[in-house]
């Protein structure tokens, strides 16, 4: 604080609360990661970019997705382009079939899920998911739980998504 007001001027802010709202889980939800054929030059590679751009600036708000590159040899880039849609698959497929026209060859991981905490344990990407109670929320209410404690939940998913997951409370 004491910088901020010494030299900061008018760029700085103070945070004195934050108030936000949950949404209800989609009904629907797909997944998806989109492995782009390599792009020999860099001519490819913007031209890819370029395409990239045009999609997101005009998708929908039901739509989120990540752009990843790196090498994929010592002479080409490769893309990933990874995200969910909260939609229907028909939706879905609807709405990405002209960039990924595009794109010829491009290999899809595309799955569709009903259930909230499947699309979770698809997002963690191997990671377990985890809430850990704060310990100020103990202090405060003068609860008796353990940052430790810990349930295993099984779930039915397909071999390529963990079977198991560890949540703490």
């Amino acid at each position: 604080m004491f910088k901020a007001v010494r030299g900061a001027a008018p760029s700085y802010g103070i945070v004195t609360e934050w108030v936000y709202d949950t949404i209800p889980a989609p009904q629907t939800t797909v997944t998806f990661t989109f492995d782009l054929p390599a792009f020999p030059d860099a001519n490819s590679f913007v031209s890819a970019f370029k395409a990239f751009q045009s999609f997101v600036l005009n998708a929908p708000n039901e739509m989120a997705m990540a752009f990843a590159f790196g090498a994929s040899s010592k002479t080409a880039l490769s893309v990933t382009l990874q995200g969910n849609y909260f939609g229907t698959q028909d939706a879905f497929n609807s709405l990405v079939q002209p960039l990924l026209a595009q794109f010829p060859g491009t290999q899809q991981n595309v799955h569709s899920y009903t259930n909230w905490t499947d699309v979770l344990i698809f997002n963690a990407q191997g990671s377990p998911l985890q809430t850990v109670l704060p310990d100020k929320v103990c202090r405060t209410l003068g609860c008796t739980a353990s940052s430790e404690t810990s349930l295993s939940l099984t779930t039915s998913l397909p071999k390529y998504v963990w079977s198991s997951v560890v949540v703490r409370h």
